[in-house]
């Protein structure tokens, strides 16, 4: 990690395309150079073009040397756009996030609790990436699940975001030793000081397989599963499978032919099914699907107007001929050098939006965040009908409403920090804001009220903590 403790924390919103990263130097290294220039630049970055670009250089040159939690999170970004059930997951995210705002429009002379409730359906399909099952799998290959008890956690309780974690921790180590890597080189990587890794489910395989097959087995298993509708389940299914066949199997036949064998095991599953699930209905809603290369290509057609589409349509495009593209997901170090993750080759995927928070006590946070975006267009000839003309602006829409929604629905971010620090703003305590990213020195400047009131029609009555119209029977 360089002179910095844990000097970056970094995360991906998948729904959206946009990845975070918190910078935040340690107290002996607040004053060495590379951080005064990072300041310096923070603080002149509003004044030209240049001076923007100079410190988003800087920025950059910092991950690039400190931390490979850049393809980390980037892993994320191409599991958003190539694993089928993601994809579907998270445009059902967005239709729900559009669905309630267009609620709020549609009954414009109503008030509504600062929290509202929705069904138990929609409750669990929006929880239950980070619920999950509890799962037991024997020497002889016998396996059974059984839902997860947050109040007694154990080492076998799986989640989906914790299969995709693991999946791109492997992706991630793979790149910076710029080789394939073993089970228990992958292993002692993990357990290095000051570096928190994800491990849950390599440990639950190793456990099942031995370290080998479990490094191998891993991101095989989590890309296939995700081409079905139920990817606990499947997973268990597919992991006791291997262990009736051979537990040998993973690492005999290598990362790329052991994926084959799976995408064959599913396909010949009489359970599931072909039929693409209404993306509009609850998780519930979906039985139990296998998302073959027809579903997906339908799935990402009637996308047209949600973020991630034009990366999915390019991807899709490039890759749909071989059930092994794109090939750099299970071999990263092909294109992602040591230190390099500036790559050409994949520089039409490039994440829609980052933000970056430099974390010092000489900068406010507005002086601080740098938002970059890639103005990503749907190829192909002229752009789908209702197809969003992508600018920062669009994207900082999109992403602006997931996190207004789940405030307003969810206790989703209840514990994630509050992102601004004006604890006299009338707003702060209603909590609705608790996401918003551009905070102003004077909370008497945020544009957080002006955006609630013209996505919703409502303002928020402090008082009577209600929402409540902006016009009431023709006035205000």
């Amino acid at each position: 990690m360089g002179a910095f403790n844990q000097p970056i924390i970094s995360y991906t919103d998948t729904t959206v395309g946009a990845m975070f990263f918190n910078i935040t130097p340690s107290a002996n290294e607040i004053n060495s150079v590379q951080v005064q220039e990072l300041v310096a630049a923070a603080k002149e970055r509003h004044k030209s073009a240049e001076a923007s670009h100079y410190y988003q250089e800087l920025l950059f040159s910092f991950l690039n040397r400190h931390s490979t939690l850049f393809i980390h999170e980037r892993c994320h970004i191409f599991q958003a756009i190539a694993y089928p059930y993601l994809y579907l997951r998270n445009l059902r995210e967005w239709l729900f996030c559009y669905g309630i705002l267009k609620s709020f429009r549609d009954n414009s002379q109503s008030t509504f609790s600062l929290r509202n409730s929705v069904s138990e359906e929609w409750r669990a399909t929006l929880h239950w990436p980070t619920w999950g099952l509890r799962v037991s799998i024997d020497d002889e290959g016998n396996h059974n699940q059984r839902l997860s008890d947050p109040n007694d956690p154990r080492d076998n309780d799986l989640t989906e975001n914790g299969l995709l974690e693991d999946e791109a921790s492997i992706f991630q180590y793979k790149s910076e030793i710029g080789a394939e890597g073993s089970g228990k080189g992958y292993r002692r990587w993990t357990r290095e000081t000051q570096r928190p890794r994800y491990s849950t489910t390599f440990n639950f395989l190793a456990r099942v397989l031995g370290e080998d097959n479990a490094y191998v087995a891993l991101p095989a298993l989590v890309r296939a599963v995700f081409r079905t509708t139920r990817p606990l389940e499947i997973f268990a299914s597919l992991v006791a499978t291997t262990v009736r066949w051979d537990v040998d199997w993973p690492a005999y036949i290598g990362i790329d032919k052991y994926y084959e064998w799976l995408l064959s095991a599913l396909q010949q599953n009489p359970v599931l099914t072909r039929q693409l699930p209404d993306v509009s209905k609850p998780r519930d809603f979906d039985g139990n699907a296998y998302l073959d290369d027809n579903a997906f290509s339908e799935l990402i057609k009637m996308s047209s107007g949600y973020p991630l589409y034009p990366l999915a349509q390019m991807l899709w495009q490039e890759c749909n001929k071989d059930p092994l593209q794109p090939h750099w997901l299970f071999h990263p170090y092909t294109i992602f050098g040591r230190s390099e993750w500036n790559d050409e080759a994949l520089e039409q995927y490039w994440p829609p939006i980052m933000i970056f928070r430099l974390l010092h006590p000489e900068l406010s946070l507005n002086d601080a965040v740098l938002i970059s975006t890639e103005l990503h267009q749907p190829s192909g000839g002229e752009p789908a009908e209702h197809s969003a003309q992508w600018t920062q602006g669009v994207y900082l829409e999109a992403l602006n409403m997931k996190h207004l929604v789940y405030s307003l629905t969810t206790n989703f971010y209840d514990s994630y920090p509050h992102n601004c620090w004006h604890h006299d703003c009338p707003y702060f305590s209603p909590n609705l804001c608790r996401r918003w990213i551009t905070i102003p020195k004077d909370f008497r400047q945020c544009q957080f009220p002006t955006y609630f009131q013209g996505i919703t029609l409502h303002r928020i009555d402090i008082d009577a903590k209600k929402i409540i119209p902006i016009k009431v029977n023709g006035g205000m």
